[in-house]
């Protein structure tokens, strides 16, 4: 196979030069005379792509895809976005909302049940302090005579709290 052909001119000194790297080059052996492209022709797969792209509908598939693709990736977020807010609302550990909220409603509870007690020992209190008050009038009814004197001391009976008992300072 020869670069240049009848007709073409070439100096003396070019077609030995031609020669001389024909000579060089490995021979190319093609089995059929489609598999040979001139420069003047289109690969197959760029006159096909060119046929797409000029076609009607490529660019409603093309638009048909993306809105696809995004809807896929929107319910991957989506479906993340519901596994975090499960995690955060089942109560199997303690970082979550559903956690706190088992242990603040334990806690209330059991402040609760100590309220209880501390409300019935003040009524347990109260019936005491009324059985005695009665039992003093009637000593007074039955003895005129003796006097008596409320305690020397006064009972403070003010309470006084202290938010802040190790004084620890506040860092603001």
């Amino acid at each position: 196979m020869s670069f240049w052909k009848k007709g073409h001119y070439l100096s003396h000194a070019a077609r030995l030069w031609l020669d001389f790297v024909q000579s060089k080059l490995p021979s190319l052996v093609f089995k059929n005379r489609k598999q040979i492209v001139t420069m003047n022709q289109e690969p197959k797969w760029r006159k096909r792509l060119g046929a797409i792209l000029r076609s009607q509908t490529t660019y409603t598939i093309l638009a048909f895809a993306i809105l696809i693709g995004v809807i896929i990736w929107q319910q991957f977020q989506i479906s993340a976005l519901q596994y975090q807010q499960d995690l955060d609302h089942d109560g199997s550990r303690i970082e979550s909302y559903a956690g706190r909220f088992y242990i603040l409603e334990g806690i209330s509870s059991k402040h609760g049940e100590e309220l209880e007690e501390q409300t019935k020992i003040i009524g347990d209190l109260k019936e005491q302090i009324a059985v005695l008050d009665w039992q003093i009038k009637q000593l007074q009814w039955a003895h005129p005579e003796l006097k008596v004197e409320p305690p020397a001391t006064s009972i403070d009976r003010s309470f006084k709290f202290d938010p802040n008992p190790g004084k620890v300072p506040d860092p603001h």
